[in-house]
């Protein structure tokens, strides 16, 4: 019998052992604290916004590349700092790409919408300078030097596009 009760009462110690109401309360203020002051600092939508931006930046530059290539003609680039719009044209310059609702007879079709094909930054994002670029039928950029573009506002990034393949990265 002895026995018996020195094996139950380290059983019945663990059944008792769990958090006091003190050491739940102080779990809970820190969670709350790091909730208001920490997390929002990773969670910043300009850092998103700028990201989005430097990829949907390539993604039209190498759709440029690739309808040039396909089509047989020049594909020309416009960047434009002050308004934040890139658009794609056959042309060299369409006044109507910073104009928020123009439209162009020489505009470059999105395949999605068949609209033109042309992005505006987010706010608080935009683009280091304006570029004036084109790619030719062997998917080559001119000018023949290879171009940085930067794109500032958030975490911000940079493309590079090699000027004798028209490779962008």
């Amino acid at each position: 019998m002895r026995r018996l009760k020195r094996d139950c009462k380290p059983i019945q110690s663990r059944l008792w052992r769990g958090f006091t109401l003190v050491e739940l309360v102080l779990i809970i203020v820190l969670v709350g604290l790091l909730s208001a002051i920490a997390l929002p600092r990773f969670f910043n939508r300009t850092d998103y916004d700028s990201v989005s931006f430097v990829d949907q930046t390539k993604t039209a530059l190498r759709f440029a590349q690739k309808t040039a290539i396909a089509h047989r003609r020049d594909v020309w680039v416009q960047i434009d700092q002050a308004s934040g719009y890139i658009c794609l044209t056959y042309v060299a310059v369409d006044a109507n790409c910073t104009i928020a609702a123009g439209t162009s007879v020489n505009a470059v079709s999105d395949p999605v919408d068949g609209k033109w094909y042309r992005r505006q930054a987010p706010t608080g994002v935009a683009f280091g300078a304006s570029l004036n670029a084109r790619f030719t039928a062997l998917g080559r950029m001119i000018p023949t030097t290879n171009q940085v573009i930067t794109i500032t506002g958030g975490i911000g990034g940079t493309i590079n596009i090699d000027a004798e393949t028209g490779y962008v990265r």
